[in-house]
């Protein structure tokens, strides 16, 4: 019966509601050809806005980590200076599949870090957490750099 549908149709429209922080809900429209799917529209809105400036500072890399996985706008949560070079954010990153809060051993060991962990997959059912400090201005708690730590 799907299948008839699709083919009378040719089209389907997906929405994806994220267990993130800001409740990201994600709209997809696929094109139907008669033998596959392709992607045709893709948009991300949030249900709950962020303002750095009211944002406490170690929700702040949590919340842009996971703009940057849904596809979102990170550069809301960086400086100036940050904000043109936006798009080399994929390749230095890499590959992440979630975002994760320092456990407290982390906090521990780095008091005055402000960092989120990013999810890697390493292998079937295997992840790795690499962490990345976020430094932020004063003030308006917008990130000046990302380093690995």
């Amino acid at each position: 019966l799907l299948d008839q549908e699709f083919m009378e149709l040719g089209w389907l429209l997906v929405y994806l509601k994220m267990a993130d922080p800001a409740r990201h809900t994600a709209e997809t429209d696929w094109h139907w050809d008669g033998a596959r799917f392709s992607m045709q529209k893709y948009s991300v809105s949030a249900q709950k806005e962020f303002v750095p400036e009211n944002t406490p500072p170690a929700l702040i890399p949590i919340l842009f980590f996971h703009e940057i996985l849904v596809c979102g706008e990170p550069e809301r949560y960086l400086c100036e200076e940050l904000k043109p070079r936006v798009h080399e954010l994929s390749d230095y990153l890499g590959r992440f599949v979630g975002v994760a809060a320092p456990p407290e051993l982390f906090t521990l060991r780095h008091p005055d870090t402000i960092a989120a962990g990013l999810v890697y997959p390493k292998a079937a059912n295997r992840f790795e957490l690499r962490f990345f400090a976020t430094p932020l201005q004063p003030q308006t708690n917008r990130i000046t750099n990302l380093t690995p730590i």
